[in-house]
């Protein structure tokens, strides 16, 4: 009879030996391509893998380097990103009378706005199935640098969260930019979102916003308000001129004007 081996043996191989050397130049080509595997979610290797890694000297089978992160071949896409006006649906020159139009994607630092994240495999399909990850909301000029800040800014409105964890592949974050995030407030620079995993093992998942302009008021909610110039500015008919204290008067006005119309938008919002 045919002695078995303990339980817990190491079966121990004969060294394989190729038939020819063509036949072992194509089993190491195929070893090496990590591409050769095409499944959805299945990890690459690290590093390529090479016969002589895989076969020892005794004979033993080693198993294949995977300290990759199990995210390999996965990316953030966004999937929505909804802003306040753009040029393509903004309605202020319909309006009578007429308003300025925004003529990009368009923001107030005074109301939210969402973006929603998914992620998906190198096939663009969701994957619902991952380990869980954390995403942080940061904000970045158009050309992708940091944006500069005092020690008491703050990118976005503390009573919005600007963290998020996916959940069966899917985040959305609701975000409100801070007060001094304004594009008059930085050289008339525009802004974008950037979301990355806060975990460094998954650090190259990250996607960033369109651009957007940021403005306390959108200029299609503005009212038309009449030049210091016009005569029948009230400025001008209580002084029969320009003077400072009229434009004092004028500013004033505007302000009160301003605060209104804000308050008014708050309060709609909060309904």
């Amino acid at each position: 009879a045919r002695l078995r081996p303990p339980a817990g043996a190491i079966a121990q191989m004969k060294p394989f030996r190729f038939p020819s050397e063509g036949t072992q130049q194509l089993f190491e080509a195929v070893l090496a391509d990590g591409n050769f595997v095409d499944i959805p979610n299945f990890p690459s290797f690290s590093r390529s893998v090479s016969a002589a890694d895989r076969v020892a000297s005794n004979g033993l089978v080693s198993v294949p380097d995977q300290s990759r992160p199990l995210w390999g071949g996965w990316k953030l896409v966004c999937l929505d990103h909804k802003v306040h006006c753009d040029a393509e649906f903004c309605q202020g020159l319909e309006q009578n009378p007429p308003r300025k139009k925004c003529e990009c994607y368009t923001v107030s630092n005074l109301r939210p706005f969402t973006v929603q994240v998914e992620l998906q495999d190198s096939h663009g399909q969701t994957v619902r199935d991952h380990p869980p990850i954390t995403l942080a909301a940061t904000v970045i000029y158009e050309n992708g640098d940091l944006i500069s800040l005092r020690a008491n800014e703050h990118q976005f409105d503390e009573s919005f969260p600007a963290e998020c964890s996916l959940a069966s592949g899917v985040a959305t974050f609701t975000l409100r930019l801070g007060q001094q995030v304004l594009t008059d407030k930085h050289q008339k620079r525009n802004f974008r979102i950037r979301i990355r995993s806060r975990e460094s093992r998954y650090a190259e998942l990250w996607v960033e916003t369109v651009a957007m302009r940021s403005v306390v008021k959108l200029p299609c909610m503005r009212k038309d308000r009449r030049s210091t110039d016009d005569p029948m500015s009230p400025s001008l008919a209580l002084t029969g001129g320009p003077s400072s204290l009229a434009a004092g008067l004028d500013l004033a006005a505007l302000k009160a004007e301003v605060k209104r119309e804000v308050y008014e938008e708050l309060k709609a919002d909060l309904k």
